[in-house]
């Protein structure tokens, strides 16, 4: 169980809450607008849900919830009732706006023809909405939980890979249904923008800070910071200067909007631990910049 969820504080619960909701209405209003009446889609479960829509016109909203539920089932299984509770909201308030936008704004609105304007713009707004529901550390199921299932047997496989590989599919699906590699390829460029815009909501502008942590509990606190913020640590050898007792010392560079989770698991292991913390212009290597990167 994920320690940062127990100790969050009343007012992040309710923020988080907050995000989830905004999220949810944002991703629903975005597909019923755009995505939905184009048939463009962006992968995930709710682009096999747009592509039965445009098949069999059923309603997008109902057939996102019908598909995920074997999925949502499963995941309640493998990772527990917490980790699925908010997982389940975001999905029932996504599918629920979805609907509802589609039956009572989406006739009184113009009807859109430009597919590229509809790809960026639908493509983002999704993104957006759901990089509020991840940032949270729900999903809205899916892919997202079925790609969680696969690494918990192929742990060596990549979550940016298996995305690439189950959206990609998808958008071949899309093309085949929609029977037009044009629509295709706009659908290309909404998962382009999407996952732009999830990156950007989750990670802001690439910042990160850097933390060591003296604490007595170095290795409970630094299996924490592995399994929960699955993030990186270091353990360097050190020593009290009044006391010359070894000791070791947690490095661990983090994003900044994960930081209050770091701050969560130390302190529900050790109040006492001395926390430093610097900011850190660039970071290299996995989770953070490639080192073949120009950015």
């Amino acid at each position: 169980m994920s320690l940062h969820n127990l100790f969050l504080t009343r007012k992040e619960k309710i923020g988080n809450a907050l995000l989830i909701a905004a999220g949810s209405v944002l991703f629903g209003v975005s597909v019923a607008v755009f995505l939905n009446p184009s048939g463009i889609v962006t992968g995930g479960v709710s682009g096999i849900a747009i592509i039965l829509h445009k098949l069999f016109d059923w309603n997008t909203g109902l057939l996102f919830l019908l598909l995920n539920l074997p999925i949502l089932f499963a995941g309640f299984f493998l990772f527990g009732r917490r980790f699925m509770v908010s997982t389940v909201i975001a999905t029932l308030l996504s599918s629920l706006v979805t609907d509802l936008t589609a039956a009572l704004l989406v006739p009184h609105l113009p009807v859109l023809t430009d597919h590229l304007l509809i790809g960026i713009i639908g493509g983002a707004a999704s993104g957006a909405g759901l990089g509020l529901i991840l940032r949270t550390g729900a999903t809205t199921g899916g892919t997202d939980i079925i790609v969680k299932i696969i690494r918990r047997k192929y742990a060596h496989f990549k979550p940016g890979m298996l995305f690439f590989l189950i959206d990609s599919l998808i958008l071949v699906a899309a093309a085949i249904a929609t029977r037009s590699f044009e629509n295709g390829l706009y659908s290309a460029i909404a998962l382009f923008f999407s996952s732009a815009l999830i990156d950007l909501v989750i990670y802001g502008r690439d910042k990160a800070v850097l933390a060591f942590i003296i604490t007595v509990r170095e290795k409970e606190i630094a299996e924490h910071l592995l399994t929960d913020l699955e993030v990186g640590a270091t353990l360097l050898p050190g020593a009290g200067a009044y006391s010359a007792e070894p000791r070791q010392v947690i490095l661990c560079a983090v994003k900044k909007q994960h930081f209050p989770n770091l701050r969560h698991i130390v302190n529900a292991l050790d109040p006492d631990a001395f926390l430093i913390v610097t900011s850190a212009n660039e970071i290299y290597g996995e989770g953070f910049k490639r080192y073949n990167s120009d950015f």
